[in-house]
């Protein structure tokens, strides 16, 4: 079961995520939830980076398939942009996690 994590601030602010664990849909290679799950964390992630020069702390380990990604810019301009990039994933993982309940957990955590 793939795993993922939310985490929101005090003021209900969506602050990063962790993704984590293989969904067991399918075998390692063609599963096609662990893929759609892999490319949006990607996107996500890069966008934010990349695309809005926001800073985030990404850590990865492959070994537990683990992917922890925290906004790490606080006072940049472009906060509310990669914070709504982040809620449009977890509201695509909400769908996904509708259609394959026994493959993909999703949570929230106050920090």
């Amino acid at each position: 079961m793939t795993k993922a994590l939310f985490f929101r601030n005090g003021s209900g602010e969506l602050e990063g995520f962790c993704i984590e664990g293989h969904s067991g849909l399918s075998t390692e290679g063609s599963d096609i939830l662990c893929a759609a799950i892999s490319s949006m964390t990607q996107l996500v992630v890069n966008t934010v980076t990349e695309d809005l020069g926001v800073k985030m702390c990404v850590t990865a380990d492959d070994e537990s398939a683990a992917v922890k990604a925290m906004l790490s810019g606080k006072d940049d301009p472009s906060l509310t942009a990669a914070r709504a990039l982040i809620s449009g994933f977890y509201r695509e993982l909400s769908v996904l996690q509708k259609a394959y309940p026994k493959n993909l957990s999703l949570r929230e955590k106050s920090i």
